[in-house]
């Protein structure tokens, strides 16, 4: 009897849990060129991989892809868009969608020629930086200089 209890106590331990946000990410508003940070936390069992896209895009890289938790950081932000942030396990895959809108868009106001900050995109897991020329960058983002 002593052995069945165990048996039924390590199946217990193995339950499978398909992925759930447990902080999903959070929109925010910025001024052109400013900065953010967004935090995501998905748990489950197994644990879900964790990453972030912009449109159809990944902005983590496949093999550095964190589990658990993902910081997106955005730094020079000129144009509002739309993160997605994505865990997934086997057992499932779930989405969290959260916008970053830039006040006051640049328009005819801010000249086409000028030299402005350009977009820099870093994913954290974890909380780790991670140097700049690991990180994949949406299309027309470059990195600071």
């Amino acid at each position: 009897m002593v052995s069945w209890r165990v048996q039924a106590c390590s199946s217990h331990s193995l339950r499978r849990v398909p992925p759930r946000f447990t902080i999903p990410p959070v929109s925010h508003e910025i001024m052109p060129g400013g900065s953010v940070n967004i935090t995501c936390v998905a748990v489950g069992s197994p644990m879900p991989y964790v990453k972030w896209m912009l449109n159809s895009e990944d902005l983590t890289p496949e093999d550095e892809m964190p589990v658990g938790r993902n910081v997106l950081e955005l730094n020079g932000v000129r144009e509002s868009a739309n993160y997605t942030c994505v865990a997934m396990s086997s057992l499932g895959i779930i989405e969290s969608v959260a916008q970053v809108i830039v006040n006051g868009e640049p328009s005819q106001e801010w000249p086409a020629d000028q030299n402005y900050p350009k977009s820099t995109v870093t994913t954290h897991p974890r909380g780790h930086k991670r140097p700049h020329n690991n990180i994949q960058r949406p299309a027309g983002l470059t990195r600071l200089s």
